[in-house]
């Protein structure tokens, strides 16, 4: 695939070598799937979008066992349900990343307490615990703040050129929220930034536009340079008060309902 223009190029336009970094970015990377098979053994570290709302992984094999996993997001709460298929246990290393800034308040395995271990950076928050599978279980874990942008997502057909805003980096330090973006000169471009139970402050770089929820979309514009592409530090500073409903005066906050379209996991609905 030509990257210029998105289509077929070269003497084997269907490679199957490069099909596979289709595939390994979302079983690896996505999901963070490690198996050990001698000891029967998974590790599994999804990092769902901020902005998904439930997700459903099948068949996941561990030696001769399967199990579905099952993710639902909701007010304040991550469901997390595994159904296994088979009669021989599986171990699983469950580490879920979440957005940076998360505070979890308690996790919950088939309703009762469990130990767990959480790890910070400025990209995101991590937490992990053990399951011995061998019956379905539900993880329910209860969580406050975040905050993380979500991926530019484009949608171009044969013969298009690149174009649109680029994520190039993210961080949180402190209060300020950090995206490094990039675009052609002289263009606009939109990002959109999950915050969870907290106010912004202000936004340097950037003007917001509205909001679908806890999704803030916020407006991009790249000045005239001499290089082709510009590059920018989007700022979003939070309010280290609780979360009031507010927003930067003088903004209008657009609020719409919103809406999940989520599959039906057992033992949730």
């Amino acid at each position: 695939m030509n990257g210029s223009t998105y289509e077929p190029s070269g003497v084997c336009p269907h490679q199957c070598w490069s099909e596979t970094m289709v595939l390994q970015p979302a079983i690896e990377g996505m999901l963070g799937i490690k198996v050990i098979p001698q000891e029967n053994k998974i590790v599994l570290s999804p990092h769902f979008p901020a902005g998904w709302y439930s997700a459903i992984i099948e068949n996941i094999r561990v030696g001769n066992s399967t199990f579905d996993l099952c993710m639902k997001r909701a007010e304040e709460s991550n469901f997390f349900t595994f159904t296994p298929h088979g009669n021989q246990p599986v171990n699983i290393e469950f580490s879920p990343t979440f957005p940076a800034g998360t505070k979890f308040t308690r996790i919950l395995k088939d309703g009762n307490e469990t130990p767990f271990a959480s790890f910070n950076d400025q990209k995101s928050v991590s937490l992990l615990t053990n399951i011995k599978l061998t019956e379905t279980c539900l993880l329910q874990m209860d969580y406050d703040k975040g905050i993380e942008v979500l991926p530019a997502l484009t949608d171009p057909g044969p013969g298009s050129k690149p174009e649109g805003i680029r994520i190039i980096s993210y961080r949180l330090s402190g209060y300020k929220y950090f995206v490094g973006v990039e675009g052609e000169r002289k263009t606009s471009g939109n990002i959109d930034v999950y915050i969870h139970n907290q106010d912004i402050e202000k936004i340097e770089n950037g003007i917001l536009k509205g909001s679908d929820g806890e999704i803030y979309h916020i407006a991009v514009d790249f000045d005239s340079g001499v290089s082709k592409y510009q590059n920018k530090i989007v700022i979003i500073y939070l309010n280290q008060e609780p979360a009031s409903g507010k927003i930067i005066p003088g903004q209008k906050k657009e609020i719409k309902e919103k809406k999940e379209n989520s599959p039906k996991c057992p033992r949730w609905d």
